[in-house]
Parts: C-alpha cells; sequence; structure tokens
C-alpha cells in the first residue's frame, strides 16, 4: 500500500513540476496553500511528509532548474547558517542520524523563506502573494469552525482535537493542532480587520473582509489558543491606530483606543474578581472554562506539563551552551524515556537546547532584520495601500512570534511562509526609491 501511494506521490510530483516549468507564478501558492494543510501527512519511514515539504522539494527544483540570476535575500542566510549549525552540533551526540533527518525536513520546511523573494520579485506580485496568504488563512479558519460544528451536530472528529486531561474539544481544521489553528486566524483576522476598516477598499472588498473577520474570529475561539487570545486584542488595536499614512489619524485613533482601554480596564477589574473564585474545576471544560484559566493558572495541568519540558530542555543546553545538540534534541535525548518531553513548545528554548546560544542569535537576528525592513516599509510607503500591507504584515510576524511562546511552530511552513513574504514586498521598495529619486531630479530645473 505504501509502495501505491509512493508512486502516485511521486507521478503527482511530476506533473506539478511540469506545471511549474510552464507556469511559474503557480509555484508561489503552491508553497502559501500547502502550509495550510499541515494537519495531513503521510508516513516514510521514520518521516512525516506533509503537503509543505513536498511543495517545498517541487518548487526547490523549480527554481534550481533556472537557478541562473536568482539572487536570495542576504539577510536569509542567516537561516542556512542555522540550518548547518544544527546538523553539525549533532556530530558526536545521540541520535546523529535522526538530527540529519530533522535536517531534511526542516530544509524542505524553510523553502519559503528562501524561495517566495524570488517567486514575487515586484511589488505587485509580492502583494498578490499576500491577498492569497491572508485567503488561504480564512479558508484554513472556515475548515476549522466546519469540524467543530460538524464534531457537536454529527459526532463527527475530523479537524478537531480532544484534550482528555482538561476533558475539551477544540478545533484545527486543516492543521497539525488547534494553536496553529489560532495563531494563523488571529494573524489573517487582523489583516482583515484593516481591510474592513480601509475606506478605500470599495464596498465588495470591505463585505469580504467582514465575512473572513467573523470566520476567523470564531475559529479563533474554537481553537482554544489562549496565546492567542491574549495576543490579539493588542496587537490588533496597534495595528489599527497605526495603519493609516496620515499622522493626524492616527493620533486621532491613538486617542479613542485610550479611552476605550481605560473602559475595558475598567471592565476587566470588575469580571476578574468573580473568576478567581471558581473552584478548579469549575474551567476545566469548554471555552468558557479556557477563558476563566487565565486567572487561575497554577491550577493549569497544561502549563505544568509545559514547564516540565522547559526546565528539562534548559538542564539538556547547559551541557552544550554555546552550540546545542543539534537538531532535535529533545526528541532525540529526553523523548526516549518520556514523549511528552519531545518539544519544548517554546522557540527561544527549541533554539537553545538544538543549536545553543548561537542559532538563537542567528534566528533573533533574523527577526531583528525582518523587524527593521518592516520599519523601512511603513517609513517608504508611498501611499495608503503599501502601508497597510506592510501593517498587516508586522502585526502577522508579531502574532507567530508571540504564539511561538507556547507552541513554537518554525518546525511547520506556516512560520517560514509568513517570513518569506515579508521579504518578498521588502525588495520592491528598495528598488523603487532610486527611481523615484531619479525621476524627481529629472523634473527638477536645470540650474
Amino acid at each position: 500500500m505504501l509502495s501505491k501511494v509512493l508512486v502516485a506521490t511521486a507521478v503527482a510530483g511530476l506533473g506539478a513540476l511540469a506545471v511549474l516549468a510552464t507556469a511559474p507564478r503557480f509555484a508561489a501558492l503552491l508553497l502559501i496553500g500547502a502550509a495550510f494543510l499541515s494537519g495531513i501527512g503521510i508516513a516514510v519511514g521514520e518521516m512525516t511528509m506533509r503537503p509543505e515539504q513536498v511543495a517545498g522539494l517541487l518548487v526547490a527544483g523549480h527554481l534550481l532548474l533556472r537557478a541562473q540570476g536568482l539572487r536570495i535575500p542576504r539577510v536569509t542566510l542567516l537561516v542556512g547558517a542555522w540550518l548547518s549549525l544544527g546538523m553539525l552540533s549533532a556530530l558526536g551526540e545521540s541520535g546523529t542520524n535522526r538530527a540529519a533527518q530533522h535536517l531534511v525536513r526542516l530544509a524542505m520546511t524553510t523553502v519559503p523563506v528562501f524561495a517566495l523573494p524570488l517567486l514575487l520579485p515586484s511589488g505587485q506580485a509580492a502583494r498578490r502573494g499576500w491577498d492569497s496568504y491572508v485567503w488561504c488563512g480564512a479558508l484554513a479558519s472556515a475548515g476549522g469552525v466546519i469540524a467543530m460544528a460538524s464534531h457537536e451536530l454529527l459526532g463527527t472528529d475530523f479537524g478537531v482535537t480532544h484534550e482528555a486531561t482538561l476533558d475539551y474539544v477544540n478545533a484545527q481544521g486543516t492543521l497539525l493542532e488547534p494553536n496553529l489553528l489560532g495563531s494563523l486566524a488571529a494573524a489573517v483576522g487582523i489583516a482583515l480587520l484593516l481591510r474592513l476598516t480601509d475606506g478605500e477598499l470599495g464596498v465588495r472588498g470591505r463585505a469580504l473582509a467582514a465575512l473572513g473577520l467573523l470566520v476567523s474570529g470564531v475559529a479563533l475561539a474554537a481553537s482554544m489558543t489562549r496565546a492567542a487570545w491574549l495576543a490579539f486584542p493588542p496587537l490588533a488595536a496597534g495595528a489599527w491606530v497605526i495603519a493609516p499614512v496620515d499622522r493626524a489619524r492616527r493620533r486621532l485613533r491613538a486617542a479613542r483606543l485610550a479611552l476605550s482601554g481605560v473602559a475595558l480596564a475598567a471592565g476587566v477589574a470588575l469580571v476578574v474578581p468573580s473568576l478567581q473564585a471558581q473552584r478548579p474545576s469549575d474551567f476545566r471544560t469548554g471555552l468558557a472554562g479556557r477563558v476563566t484559566s487565565l486567572v487561575r493558572l497554577e491550577d493549569d495541568q497544561n502549563l505544568g506539563v509545559r514547564f516540565r519540558r522547559f526546565d528539562r530542555a534548559l538542564a539538556e543546553w547547559q551541557r552544550r551552551p554555546l552550540f546545542g545538540a543539534g537538531h532535535g534534541a529533545m526528541e532525540r535525548l529526553a523523548g526516549e524515556e518520556d514523549n511528552r518531553l519531545a518539544w519544548t513548545g517554546n522557540l527561544e528554548v527549541h533554539l537553545l537546547v538544538d543549536t545553543g546560544v548561537a542559532g538563537l542569535l542567528l534566528i533573533l537576528g533574523f527577526f531583528v532584520a525582518t523587524g527593521m525592513h518592516l520599519a523601512k516599509r511603513l517609513r517608504c510607503a508611498c501611499d495608503a495601500l503599501d502601508r497597510r500591507y506592510a501593517v498587516e504584515q508586522l502585526a502577522a510576524v508579531a502574532m507567530l512570534f508571540l504564539c511561538s511562546q507556547m507552541t513554537d511552530s518554525s518546525w511547520l511552513a506556516s512560520f517560514w511562509v509568513t517570513l518569506g513574504l515579508v521579504h518578498a514586498g521588502v525588495a520592491p521598495v528598495d528598488r523603487r526609491r532610486p527611481v523615484a529619486e531619479a525621476a524627481s531630479a529629472a523634473r527638477a530645473p536645470a540650474p
């Protein structure tokens, strides 16, 4: 059976490669769409192949066939150095072969951060790519909502996760786990909120944005992702404030937000004491229970397991502080004795145990460089549309980074697709400014 699946996959892959050769614009859409299908996988030996890895392999092959003249952004070399470091660090450690398998998987998973800037070289193409990301996220949110509704109405189990310890069900849709649905629904929800409040978008565009925002909001609630719940309000409010090009409008929005914040703080101050008075058994199940647990974190068993993982991971890191133990370190070192310790869940702790301080600095350096690129785009935005796209991407990167504090998604393509699309939107800005300056100089009167 497995051989038939592999043959079918190979034939489909060759067909997809042929399509990419004749219509390369589909390569970016392939990477973006596959990132929202991480819940689908086929076991191949000791690895699980997901659509995102197949897409990464196909697009990498497509780009290698036309490699002449292609230049990846230099900042992405930090990611390449991190990938190499994770393999070198595993040499001489337990499970080196498994670390090599992790490297192969990560290499295919991170293809979008290298490929999307090459596939989307113009400002218009970069915006179309980001639009595809937003609407793929909205469709994935709809998948999560449908899965949850089907479970409640028909008793089906596809696209949902049962938390046996805490006795509740949360939605994941086509994604690998509910926390991924929550973080991505929140990220695209902020983008759709900005489009809804953009008066220049038109009635049809704003109506579609309103529908997408409603669906992503329901998916965010159904995912039971507390990190995304906490991150969404401040990031959405901040994005709404800084989105306008006009400085006076930004100041007016900031004043309105400050007044709303005072009222909201007063409401929270009234509600929190009543939530804290609940017994631990009162917040073990359902949406209301997850909300209540935010003020009783000391009684949360899920957090207890996470902190146990952090402690073990940091203990492993202290033995190899500079370069770590290589890719998949926790699975190779701690997972053998307790499979609950095979993954840390926190981005920085994961980087430390796998690639040490050196790897942590490489990836954090990449995030800093990405933030600097986005700040430059905000300063250099030519019009309201350019600025809105930059703010949408800034909010999405911030959302994924904050949610990765409790559910690290750097091992999945959605993380790298988001970052790759940001850098696809940077290159057009860098090329446009000299052209604009040259045009301005040409219009200037001769001395």
